[in-house]
């Protein structure tokens, strides 16, 4: 006789028990699936996070949420470097990236440190829904 486990389906997360956290300079913005799309760059009035960078452009990049995951979309002419969690960073420059578990991204230039102060820190967490 062969014995199995079920899991109970609802201690999975969900994906709209997702959300991503963003820290810039002194900022901390959270972002839910339903906020998206989240646009960030130069133009103060069309972008959920501001960033006063000569290598950025107005409307630089949105983070998207499609099939349960929270997308980088660029679409600037200087491209996008992520970063995630300790690897090496990359440029994403007019296509989508997936943003996974933690890292950050920096808007138009290189990273160039750690503690590079135009980047822009991201996690994506998951929370439980009180009933």
């Amino acid at each position: 006789m062969i014995e199995s486990t079920v899991l109970n389906p609802e201690t999975y997360p969900k994906p709209d028990s997702l959300i991503l956290e963003l820290f810039y300079h002194s900022t901390s913005i959270v972002v839910t699936p339903e906020q998206t799309p989240f646009h960030l760059g130069r133009d103060n009035a069309d972008s959920g996070l501001s960033i006063s960078c000569e290598f950025t452009s107005r409307q630089h990049c949105a983070i998207e949420f499609h099939g349960g995951k929270f997308l980088l979309n660029d679409f600037s002419r200087n491209g996008t470097f992520v970063q995630l969690n300790r690897t090496t960073a990359f440029r994403v420059q007019n296509e989508t990236s997936p943003l996974i578990g933690s890292g950050c991204f920096k808007l138009g230039a290189v990273i160039t440190s750690d503690d590079d102060p135009e980047r822009i820190l991201f996690r994506i967490k998951t929370f439980t829904k009180k009933l």
